[in-house]
């Protein structure tokens, strides 16, 4: 899990986080295998370390079902 993610290592070395925080990975969550955020004050880290096309997708599927749940913030980014 922990072997790519540059992020998540350099959250250890920090001590931000433990490997006991860890509760699962994304594809785990969308297979309820684990369980997703539950309050508000849970926290959701998703680090791609896939090919950047994972990551186009993966960001459209996310946009996609929050604007059907209306959240989000929408951004003015052109200008």
């Amino acid at each position: 899990m922990t072997q790519k993610s540059g992020d998540l290592l350099m959250a250890f070395s920090e001590g931000a986080v433990t490997v006991r925080d860890i509760r699962g990975e994304l594809g785990q969550v969308v297979a309820r295998q684990v369980p997703g955020r539950r309050d508000e004050a849970d926290i959701t880290m998703f680090n791609s370390v896939g090919i950047g096309m994972q990551d186009v997708a993966i960001g459209r599927l996310l946009y996609d079902a929050a604007v059907q749940r209306r959240l989000g913030v929408r951004v003015d980014v052109a200008g």
